[in-house]
């Protein structure tokens, strides 16, 4: 290697001085004759500018103080102002004590400093704006669920457009189901959607045909049933089959064929006892919890099986089964697709024993639900275990022949000594078959805390596997805090990850409702699932199922959300408002199919036999939305029967079925539903519906009452009076808004049929028949037939119009039994009779004949109008006082 020589000194300054020349040329373009040229050093340059500095700011012009003055501004103070300014500017960027030129440390401290102040500034900035957009973030999304929210409890107002409905008999909307469909907010109009929907509808009409006749019926086989068939062609049913699966296996809904049980049957509320009603620590509780988590982990291995029997028909080639497919030849196929690459074993921690890696094997077992297999293995391979191994296999007998897999007490000791010498530090060193420590963790439940084993459990299924493995639902004190690890804990813990854990993209939402599902966690599954748009629908069939079965818990009146559907109950245990699920379910559809949405407002009431006051509330709720149904579609005839022009009744749906609405006969039926929707539609002046209401709750004198206030209320309106009541249909005896031939129809109809005469008052039937009777006179008298109109209101014997006195004292006393229809529109029906007979004396007194007769009949009509004069003055207190300024004005104008 060779070394680099020292330059020579004279060569070194002449280097120099080619650079300061070539320095001092490199301006010679900007030099002017006129100025001097500076030839001071950089300290001189210094003192120089400051000089300047100094030198400008006592050199102000004068004219600025009184431009700046003009314009109302101090310059002094201004200047001052802003010379602080510069002070703290300089004070905080710039170091306390002045920095030399040749001070390196110094500088680089400053430096390092300022760098971490503009740090924590910019951490501080990004801070905010970190905490701004997250906060609009969260107001959004907020937003959005309440605006969700509010539409479907205003029942889809879009819905009830008139250019979206169609009416038919009883106002009934003839929109499809698919219309329905595209008015969901939240959920994409699709014909998929809509053959979902009519599957569903069908499974739940068989499930109350099955209820009424008193059978069970295997509600989740039948909706599994159902998925699978819109699974062919519609791919999110596809993707709630396994959901269904995974139900049938922990509520252990087994051997059912079109509905009907085979074998052992589950009954309606099959769970509710010891879900609903026990406590939370009662062995019925604990048994129910136990019963789940093995059906989850049955569910998860049968699942585990199908995956290795696909991928062995993907890779037949490297599975290399052999002829006879048992299981344990499947599980060595799947290994050999896993681990054997180029006849070699790809994994150098794998322990081969007997030509074949034994722990893995036996572990795979177990993971595919065949622990006899498993235990006949570990028998056949205990001479190839190495000598301290062989103690593994009664141990693992001993935990297969337990019913709850746990060791004796005795056996675990040592066990769990055995784990700690040798299995747990080999673990933490890297050096142990992982599917060998992840048996021995299995059978003795050793360290819970630490339940992760990231290199066997790769995929969700198989951590849950684990974790439903590890599960045990002791007593009380059985166990010790530490070694405390049941269903609930493992149900808080999922919890505590939430669905972006499982779904990071947001695409997948049944993934997080089948872990919710495993762990037993029915309420929030539903109520997530039902927050995605494209599962709405299929979120509530599963809370039909799980209601069923007695599987959810519903929230006191008092604690429900007019947001939220999931909320918390008084022992803080998750509730699901399963009532308002279905009422925003069904006006989706209940103008096109209001017996299809009947069909699910049946369903409100399985919560019957919840603690008091729950199951009153939610019966109550159950016959309100029904109310609410039977008004808004108007499909009296089909929801609650009819009464033919015979008088024979014909009972609607809801009277069928009764026991399903837990009603116990016709009367509570008539009080509780038809009576109280009549009520609500006469509050809400449906007259008509009113009207057919009390008449199908056989309150025969109401119909009467409301009848007549509403031929009171329509007395003074435009009528025809010699249209004839339209022919009655043969099903219905009040199809028509006409409240004139409505009346008419009825009246006659209630004279002629004897069981209902003697049920309505002869004063309400008076009035009904007098009203009738005035209307008519108003129509006649509209029409200009003056005689007939005031012949007819003569035929009433209403007013005294035969002049004498004692008549009409008579009659001013008897107006206060009048009845209020009448009364109050008593003004009305004197002024009227008063322009009747003015209109009849001007015609008659306007006639060319003079006879005797035309005459006597101007004095008949004068004392007429006299007599409603003073009739009139009687009542002046209690008639308008306009119309008596006008009664008087026309009598005075007969004179």
């Amino acid at each position: 290697m060779s070394t680099s020589q020292p330059l020579p000194v004279s060569t070194s300054t002449t280097f120099l001085g080619d650079l300061l020349s070539q320095a001092r040329g490199l301006n010679t373009h900007l030099a002017r004759p006129d100025l001097p040229q500076i030839q001071f050093g950089l300290d001189e340059v210094e003192n120089q500018s400051r000089k300047l500095v100094n030198k400008q700011r006592g050199e102000v012009d004068s004219r600025a103080h009184y431009l700046l003055a003009s314009g109302g501004l101090n310059a002094s103070e201004l200047a001052q102002k802003i010379g602080g300014v510069n002070a703290n500017l300089a004070a905080t960027f710039e170091p306390l004590q002045p920095l030399h030129d040749n001070d390196v440390e110094g500088y680089l401290r400053h430096e390092h400093e300022q760098i971490i102040v503009s740090a924590i500034e910019e951490g501080r900035r990004e801070t905010l704006n970190d905490f701004y957009t997250t906060l609009s973030s969260n107001m959004q999304r907020d937003w959005e669920r309440r605006k969700r929210a509010i539409f479907d409890e205003l029942g889809q107002h879009a819905n009830a457009s008139p250019d979206a409905l169609g009416e038919s008999s009883f106002g009934r909307s003839t929109r499809s189901r698919t219309a329905a469909a595209e008015a969901l907010p939240s959920a994409p109009s699709t014909l998929a959607m809509h053959t979902r929907m009519m599957a569903y509808d069908g499974v739940v009409k068989r499930l109350n045909e099955y209820r009424l006749q008193g059978y069970n019926f295997g509600l989740v086989s039948t909706f599994h049933d159902a998925t699978r068939q819109l699974a062919q062609t519609d791919q999110r049913a596809a993707g709630t089959l396994e959901c269904w699966a995974l139900l049938q296996h922990t509520l252990r809904e087994r051997a059912v064929i079109g509905g009907e049980f085979q074998r052992a049957a589950l009954k309606e509320r099959e769970y509710a006892g010891a879900y609903l009603r026990s406590e939370q620590e009662s062995e019925e509780a604990r048994g129910l919890r136990r019963s789940w988590a093995e059906g989850a982990r049955e569910f998860l291995e049968e699942q585990f099986t199908k995956h290795v029997e696909k991928l062995i028909m993907q890779y037949p080639a490297q599975a290399e089964v052999g002829g006879v497919p048992s299981i344990h030849n499947k599980i060595r196929g799947y290994i050999n697709i896993k681990y054997r690459k180029g006849g070699q074993w790809s994994d150098p921690k794998l322990e081969i024993i007997g030509g074949q890696p034994l722990w893995a094997t036996l572990f795979l077992l177990l993971r595919s639900g065949h622990p006899h297999e498993a235990l006949e293995l570990a028998a056949q391979s205990e001479d190839a275990l190495p000598r301290p191994e062989r103690e593994f296999v009664p141990y693992f007998k001993a935990w297969l022949d337990s019913p709850d897999r746990r060791l004796p007490k005795q056996l675990r000791d040592r066990f769990l000594a055995t784990y700690n010498t040798r299995i747990r530090f080999a673990a933490e060193g890297g050096s142990i078959d992982p599917y060998k420590h992840a048996l021995y963790k299995l059978i003795g439940r050793a360290e819970l805390s630490r339940r992760n084993l990231p290199i066997v459990t790769q995929t969700t299924e198989d951590w849950l596997w684990l974790q439903l493995a590890l599960v045990r639902e002791s007593a009380p004190g059985e166990d010790p805090p530490a070694e405390q690890f049941g269903l609930r804990e493992l149900a808080a813990l999922l919890v505590r990850f939430g669905a972006n854990h499982f779904d990071p993209k947001g695409n997948a939402p049944v993934k997080y409702f089948k872990v919710l599902l495993l762990s037993g966690q029915y309420e929030r599954a539903i109520a997530f699932l039902y927050n995605t748009s494209q599962h709405q629908v299929d979120s509530v069939q599963f809370a039909v199922a799980l209601a069923y079965y007695g599987l959810l818990r519903v929230p006191e009146k008092s604690q429900t959300s007019e947001i939220e559907l999931l909320t918390l109950d008084a022992s803080g245990q998750p509730a699901l408002d399963f009532a308002r699920i279905l009422h925003r379910y069904t006006r989706l559809f209940a103008r096109s199919d209001p017996y299809e949405a009947l069909q699910y407002l049946y369903l409100i009431c399985l919560s019957a036999d919840a603690p008091p006051p729950i199951g009153e509330q939610q019966v109550a709720l159950c016959h309100a939305y029904i109310k609410d149904l039977v008004l808004e579609t108007r499909a009296y005839a089909q929801l609650l029967g009819d009464i033919k022009q015979d008088g024979s009744k014909v009972p609607g749906a809801i009277e069928r079925d009764l026991k399903l609405i837990r009603l116990r006969d016709e009367r509570e039926y008539l009080l509780n539903i038809v009576k109280a929707a009549a009520a609500r539609a006469e509050s809400e002046k449906r007259v008509s519906d009113a009207i057919l209401l009390y008449n199908l709750a056989d309150e025969y004198d109401t119909v009467v009452a409301v009848l007549n206030r509403e031929l009171g209320a329509s007395l003074a309106q435009p009528a025809s009076a010699h249209v004839q009541p339209p022919p009655m249909p043969q099903g219905s005896l009040a199809a028509t808004d006409d409240i004139v031939a409505l009346a008419r129809s009825i009246l006659d109809h209630y004279v002629r049929t004897a069981r209902i005469a003697h049920r309505v008052s002869q004063r309400n039937r008076e009035t009904c028949a007098v009203l009738l009777r005035l209307k008519e006179a108003m129509a006649t008298y509209e029409e200009g037939a003056l005689e007939a109109a005031l012949s007819i209101i003569e035929e009433v014997n209403l007013l005294p119009l035969d002049g004498e006195l004692v008549t009409i004292k008579r009659k001013a006393e008897e107006f206060k039994d009048v009845d209020e229809p009448i009364a109050r529109n008593f003004s009305d029906i004197l002024l009227v009779t008063m322009n009747i007979l003015y209109k009849i004396y001007v015609l008659l007194k306007e006639s060319p004949y003079g006879d005797a007769s035309r005459q006597n009949k101007l004095a008949q009509i004068r004392a007429k109008a006299r007599a409603v004069h003073v009739f009139a003055g009687m009542l002046k207190f209690r008639i308008s006082g306009d119309v008596f300024q006008q009664i008087n004005r026309l009598d005075v104008m007969m004179t």
